[in-house]
C-alpha cells in the first residue's frame, strides 16, 4: 500500500506510471519479437520512471548461467558478464520467484559486493516471468541508500510486465522463424529430391507432388492433382497397394513398401518402389499419406532378361524354378495346377540337315505356337535346346489332357507346313492343391513321364498327379 501523506502526487504518479507502460507496450508491438530492442527500451524506460535509479540491468538465465544481455547506466559494464555466483540477489529472486529489495547494501544482506563496487547503495530485483517458470532478472541500483519509495518500486514490479511480453514475443518469433526455416528446408527437400514424392489424400487423391514424381509417372502435375493413385496403377498391383493403405488407416502398420507398376500416360509401364507412411492429424484421424517413388523399371528389366530365354522371351529355367517356388511356397494358396515337360522329337535332325539358324527359326516357331494355344494365366518356359514347359495353374488333370494334347498337335501341324522333321512328346504332373513339393521336384517328374511317353508306342502324352518321391 502507498502512505497515505503521499496521495496528493500519486495520481500524478499512477498517470505517469500507466502513460508509460503503455509507452512501453507500444514499443515492444513495434520490436516484432526482436528482444535486445524491447529490452533496451524497458531499461531507459526504468531510468525515466525511477529518477533516483542510475543504474540497470537485464540477466538472463542461459545455458552458460545467468548472463547480463543490456545495461545502462552505472551498470552498463556489466553487459554480457555472467552474474551468477557473484550477485546472490538475483539468485535468490529467480529460485524463490520474489521480488527483493535491499534499501542499503552497504548494511550487508544478500547483494553482492559487486554492485556495491560499481557505487550501488539502493538495490532492487524482480524476477521476470515466463510461461511456467521466469528466464531472468531486471536489477535497478541507486547511489544513495534508501532512494526508491514505495511508488518507484510499484514502477519497478510493473517493469517486469512489459518484460515478460517482450521475452514471449521473442519466442513467439523464433518459433515462427523455426517453422518457417522448416518449411523451406521441406519445400527445398520435396521439389529438389532425387526421388518421387508425393502427398496423397485419405481417399487416394494427389495433394502434392514434385517434379521427379511428375516424370516418373509421366504425367503433368496438374493432370496428377485431378486423379489419384487408382487411376495411374497397373490393375494387377492395385488391390494389394489398397490393402496396405487400408492397414495404414486401421493403425495395422505404420507404412509399407512395395514394388508396383503405374500407367503411363504414353500408356508405357513403369515399374517403381513405392514407400508410404501416413499423417495424422492431431485428433489421431488420417490427414494424409506421404509416398516416395524410385523409378526400378532399369533393374526390373535386367531382372527379367535374367530369367528369359534370349531366343524365345519365354521364362528360361531360372524364371520357372522362381515361379514354381512361388506356387508352391507353403504361405501361398497353392491351388491346384498341371506342369507339362515338351520334348521336341527329331529336332536335332533340323539343325543337322537345315542348319543351327533354320533350328532356331524352328525354337521360335515353336514358342509362337504354345502362346497362341495358351489361356490367359498359363505361363510357358524353355529350359534349353529343344525342352519347353507348360504351367496350367488351377487347372485339374482331365481338364489339363485335351489343353496339352491340342498344343502338341498345333506344333506338330507347324513343323510339317515348314518342312521340320519333328514330333513331340510330353509328360505332365498334376499337383492337387495345398500339396508339399519341390520345384525342381516337380520339375523331374514330369521330365521322367516325358522320357517314358517318348518310349511308348502307344501315347505321346503321359500326365499322371504328382507323387512326392519317397525318403532316402
Amino acid at each position: 500500500m502507498l502512505h497515505e501523506d503521499a496521495q496528493g502526487d500519486l495520481a500524478v504518479t499512477e498517470l505517469r506510471l500507466s502513460q508509460a507502460l503503455l509507452a512501453l507496450q507500444s514499443v515492444i508491438a513495434a520490436a516484432d519479437g526482436h528482444v535486445e530492442l524491447a529490452i533496451g527500451a524497458v531499461l531507459e524506460g526504468a531510468l525515466r520512471l525511477v529518477p533516483s535509479a542510475d543504474g540497470v540491468l537485464v540477466a538472463v538465465t542461459e545455458p552458460a548461467g545467468l548472463i547480463c544481455r543490456a545495461a545502462r547506466g552505472s551498470f552498463e559494464t556489466l553487459a554480457g558478464r555472467r552474474l551468477d555466483g557473484v550477485t546472490h540477489s538475483a539468485e535468490i529472486a529467480l529460485s524463490e520467484g520474489r521480488y527483493m529489495y535491499d534499501p542499503d547494501i552497504g548494511s550487508g544482506g544478500g547483494f553482492a559486493p559487486m554492485i556495491a563496487r560499481l557505487g550501488a547503495r539502493s538495490v532492487a530485483v524482480v524476477p521476470i516471468p515466463f510461461r511456467a517458470g521466469h528466464v531472468g532478472v531486471l536489477k535497478i541500483g541507486a547511489a544513495r541508500p534508501d532512494a526508491f519509495t514505495e511508488e518507484h518500486q510499484l514502477a519497478i514490479r510493473l517493469l517486469a510486465g512489459p518484460l515478460a511480453l517482450a521475452f514471449l514475443g521473442s519466442a513467439h518469433l523464433e518459433a515462427s522463424e523455426g517453422h518457417e526455416s522448416a518449411d523451406r528446408r521441406f519445400v527445398a527437400t520435396f521439389e529438389q529430391a532425387a526421388v518421387g514424392m508425393a502427398h496423397v489424400g485419405p481417399d487416394g487423391g494427389f495433394m502434392r507432388v514434385n517434379q521427379r514424381f511428375c516424370e516418373i509417372a509421366g504425367y503433368k502435375n496438374d493432370e496428377l492433382l485431378a486423379g489419384g493413385f487408382q487411376q495411374i496403377t497397373h490393375p494387377d498391383d492395385l488391390e494389394i497397394d489398397e490393402h496396405h493403405v487400408a492397414e495404414l488407416i486401421d493403425g495395422a502398420a505404420d507404412s509399407y513398401t512395395l514394388e508396383k507398376r503405374y500407367i503411363r500416360s504414353d500408356g508405357e509401364t513403369v515399374w517403381v518402389n513405392l514407400t508410404v507412411s501416413l499423417v495424422r492429424n492431431q485428433a489421431a484421424a488420417p490427414e494424409f499419406f506421404v509416398a516416395v517413388v524410385e523409378d526400378i523399371s532399369a533393374r526390373k528389366i535386367a531382372e527379367q532378361a535374367a530369367r528369359r530365354d534370349s531366343l524365345t522371351g519365354l521364362l528360361n529355367r531360372r524364371g520357372l524354378i522362381e515361379l514354381l517356388n512361388q506356387m508352391v511356397d507353403p504361405g501361398s494358396d497353392r491351388e491346384a495346377f498341371v506342369l507339362a515337360f515338351l520334348d521336341m522329337d527329331g529336332f536335332k535332325n533340323v539343325n543337322d540337315q537345315l542348319g543351327h539358324d533354320e533350328g532356331d527359326r524352328c525354337l521360335v516357331s515353336i514358342a509362337e505356337t504354345l502362346i497362341a494355344s495358351r489361356r490367359r494365366g498359363d505361363r510357358l518356359a524353355r529350359l534349353g535346346g529343344d525342352e519347353f514347359v507348360m504351367i496350367l495353374p488351377n487347372t485339374a488333370e482331365a481338364e489339363a489332357r485335351p489343353l496339352i494334347d491340342e498344343a502338341c498337335q498345333a506344333i506338330k501341324s507347324d513343323a510339317e507346313a515348314c518342312g521340320w522333321p519333328i514330333s513331340v512328346s510330353a509328360g505332365a504332373v498334376a499337383i492337387p492343391d495345398k500339396t508339399s513339393c519341390l520345384a525342381t521336384d516337380i520339375i523331374a517328374a514330369a521330365d521322367r513321364l516325358m522320357y517314358r511317353a517318348k518310349r511308348s508306342k502307344r501315347s505321346s502324352l503321359l500326365i499322371e498327379t504328382y507323387a512326392p518321391p519317397s525318403p532316402q
